[in-house]
């Protein structure tokens, strides 16, 4: 079995080796193991149709690694599996116009994943979908290439899909898990340079008109299969003698374009950490202008994707942020854990603006408050650097200590409580600039609740329409917005029911025994309301005579007889009257009876009813002879 000693120094009370330990709640059901994920890149993009000029597939990788608590506490990439899922998206061909992709898979990238099956540009054979298991690559736990899209099951478009990540044992009990975000956009404004109408073919256009190239015709075309794309996992400018990152960094720098135009995006806001971002990304703090990036490539032989900037630019003097070459998603520290277990994903390092990046920190370390870096002093403190490694080690380091601190998270006890053994040995400090001026710091930081998932206080109720009239089924959740709703027909879903209330259209007779429900999805996971049943009856009418009584002359002692014909819904109930009183028992169409010499003259009549209506017949007379 392959373990990694890790001096991980983050959250649970301080223990004495000769101590039982004291376990801190982490949600997981076992106090055993623990587990970090992330996304490598902090914002996956992807193109919104795959029939032009593409740019890139649909691809996302997750890792994650998962901690033995303990003293010291090891990484452990044996004896456990780690599964993944996407929370609400089980299907990427069937939204919007993505089956282009698979489409024309081979085409572009001269590979035929199967239907919601992806890419993998690290092992070919393997091709994951998304949900599934991830394999081992060194200290890490990897699933490259899932297919996800920006839009779930519910037909709700999010870049920031949430990610359910399960860790099990040989005897297949969950030990650990976490949620994380898995991002993805289409949100590439190709628009705003090539029109709205189909950017993506005018791209191609305006290069066969600038470069005499014939890509319309041969549309789709892969931008890479010209321009090498790192990102691809291509190492070579390609037949064009320049990178993609090149030539469209170039290519735009005096086109009035922004960063966001590209990396996703006006709605989208990809560089979500709070300590390096504003309204327009400040992605040139760190890359410079569009200018620059292509200039750092064709000037100074920088390999996009491969060379990026590191975090020296800003935090110097600080050990452990050196990475010696090493880009940031892939560099280790602490304990050979991964930079980006503690910090999160590049671009949403934390405090991030989306909540569910703070999931795994704020629940480890026990409060809202610690949104922030795992093993971060301002999960409790006021600063970020706490009172300093004295005041730590006093009260949560030394024999005597029994307060609880961030580092045991991992840590049931500690074998060598020194400086030089914690991360960036404690020495950490303040950045000085402000938002979008170079390196960032003392940023204000609101603290946003983790996301609760929907709560159901008012059900569907079962509803009764006649024929032809709608009926509206409501819903009403409480839960971290934005809430989705999709509603159910029988258990299928319906195109466009995705609001609280959901109205049929005109109902007929075969629609009675209807089942509806609907499925509330949020960031915190969804719920299915109860089921209501529709019953549609037949128009209802009310009665209307069709044949009147007549007036009827017997003889004394014959047979009188009075009939009426009416129709309309049924049931109908029939009440004859003499002389304006009720007789009891005449409930039929017929009233019949033998005439006595005291009912000459009498007035007969007949009211017809139903649940809808009543009428009352002509009164008719009888006239009773002498024998």
């Amino acid at each position: 079995m392959r373990r990694f000693v890790v001096f991980l120094l983050l959250l649970c009370p301080v223990l004495l080796q000769s101590e039982a330990p004291k376990v801190l709640p982490n949600n997981t059901g076992s106090s055993k193991y623990v587990v970090f994920a992330w996304n490598d890149l902090g914002m996956h993009c992807l193109n919104p149709t795959y029939d032009q000029a593409v740019v890139l597939p649909p691809y996302n990788t997750v890792q994650a690694q998962v901690v033995q608590r303990g003293n010291p506490p090891v990484i452990v990439t044996s004896g456990l599996t780690v599964g993944y899922s996407i929370l609400g998206n089980t299907t990427s061909a069937n939204k919007a116009n993505y089956g282009q992709f698979w489409a024309n898979a081979y085409k572009l990238f001269g590979a035929s994943p199967a239907i919601d099956k992806g890419l993998n540009l690290e092992d070919p054979a393997i091709s994951n979908g998304l949900s599934g298991t991830m394999v081992v690559k060194g200290t890490r736990f990897v699933v490259n290439g899932i297919p996800i899209t920006p839009i779930n099951d519910a037909g709700v478009w999010n870049p920031y899909q949430t990610g359910v990540i399960t860790v099990k044992d040989g005897a297949g009990t969950v030990v650990a898990n976490t949620n994380i975000v898995v991002p993805t956009s289409d949100e590439i404004n190709c628009g705003k340079c090539h029109g709205s109408t189909n950017a993506f073919a005018d791209i191609l256009l305006k290069h066969d008109t600038k470069f005499k190239t014939n890509l319309t015709s041969t549309a789709p075309v892969l931008c890479a299969s010209c321009h090498g794309s790192p990102a691809l996992g291509q190492t070579a400018r390609g037949s064009a003698g320049t990178y993609m990152s090149e030539a469209i960094h170039a290519s735009h720098a005096n086109r009035n374009a922004s960063c966001y135009d590209c990396h996703p995006g006006a709605s989208t806001k990809c560089n979500r950490s709070k300590a390096h971002t504003d309204a327009n990304g400040a992605c040139t703090n760190c890359h410079g202008s569009m200018a620059n990036v292509a200039a750092t490539i064709k000037v100074k032989g920088r390999v996009p994707w491969a060379n990026e900037p590191g975090c020296t630019q800003c935090h110097t003097n600080v050990p452990g942020v050196e990475t010696n070459g090493a880009l940031f998603r892939n560099a280790t520290g602490h304990g050979q854990m991964a930079c980006v277990a503690c910090h999160n994903s590049p671009h949403a390092m934390l405090p991030s603006n989306q909540a569910m990046d703070s999931y795994t920190a704020v629940r480890y370390q026990g409060k809202v408050a610690a949104e922030k870096t795992i093993g971060s002093c301002g999960a409790c403190h006021s600063s970020n650097h706490g009172e300093g490694f004295t005041n730590w080690y006093d009260k949560h380091g030394k024999p005597t200590a029994d307060t609880q601190s961030a580092c045991n998270v991992c840590h049931t006890g500690f074998q060598n409580p020194v400086q030089a053994n914690f991360p960036h040995q404690f020495q950490w400090n303040t950045r000085t600039a402000t938002v979008g001026s170079g390196p960032v710091l003392n940023v204000p930081v609101v603290e946003t609740p983790l996301p609760v998932k929907p709560s159901i206080t008012t059900q569907p109720l079962s509803q009764s329409v006649t024929a032809g009239q709608s009926a509206t089924f409501q819903v009403v959740a409480t839960g971290t917005a934005p809430i989705t709703y999709q509603w159910r027909k029988n258990g299928v879903p319906m195109a466009g029911a995705t609001a609280a209330s959901y109205t049929t259209p005109a109902t007929t007779l075969g629609d009675s025994g209807s089942q509806f429900d609907v499925v509330l999805v949020n960031a915190a996971g969804t719920v299915n309301s109860n089921v209501a049943t529709l019953t549609v009856m037949a128009t209802l009418a009310p009665p209307q005579i069709t044949s009147q009584p007549v007036s009827s002359s017997v003889r004394a002692g014959g047979l009188a007889t009075f009939k009426v014909v009416a129709t309309g819904t049924a049931p109908l109930g029939y009440q004859w009257y003499k002389n304006g009183v009720a007789v009891t028992g005449a409930t039929t169409t017929t009233y019949a009876f033998v005439a006595a010499r005291t009912d000459n003259k009498a007035l007969i009549y007949v009211r017809v009813t139903n649940p809808v209506g009543a009428v009352n017949s002509n009164k008719v007379t009888l006239t009773v002879r002498r024998l």
